[in-house]
């Protein structure tokens, strides 16, 4: 009777609770970090450099959607290259912290730098409607 009883818990439980897990998942709104990059000093266009970056976000298996922007009229900024990774939840941000700190990426940074490109600026933003 006693595991009848813990069966029935388990089973109302799951019912109550489930959709709200669901709805919260749902819910979380979505994240995206924007990376100025100056490219002022630089050696070459910043474009070839960008996929190979992206090649290892997707290689790591980064759920993150990654896009290459041209500031053509920003006043001061105008020139800058913009890159947005757009995800699903903070979640999913932080969980290409593994990525940021793998070799292969590292290696790319220090490319990226010894090129002439330096972050003008990172933000991360939340969408709210």
């Amino acid at each position: 009777m006693k595991n009848l009883y813990k069966a029935l818990v388990v089973i109302v439980g799951f019912v109550l609770f489930a959709p709200v897990a669901t709805y919260a998942e749902e819910a979380a709104p979505g994240v995206m970090e924007v990376v100025a990059i100056d490219g002022t000093g630089a050696s070459e266009p910043y474009a070839p450099l960008y996929d190979k970056f992206t090649a290892v976000y997707k290689k790591m298996g980064s759920s993150g959607q990654r896009s290459l922007w041209a500031n053509v009229w920003a006043g001061n900024n105008a020139g800058l290259a913009i890159v947005t990774i757009e995800y699903p939840n903070m979640a999913a941000l932080a969980a290409d912290g593994a990525i940021v700190s793998s070799a292969e990426y590292q290696a790319l940074s220090q490319e990226f730098f010894q090129k002439g490109y330096r972050i003008a600026s990172r933000s991360i933003v939340v969408k709210q409607r």
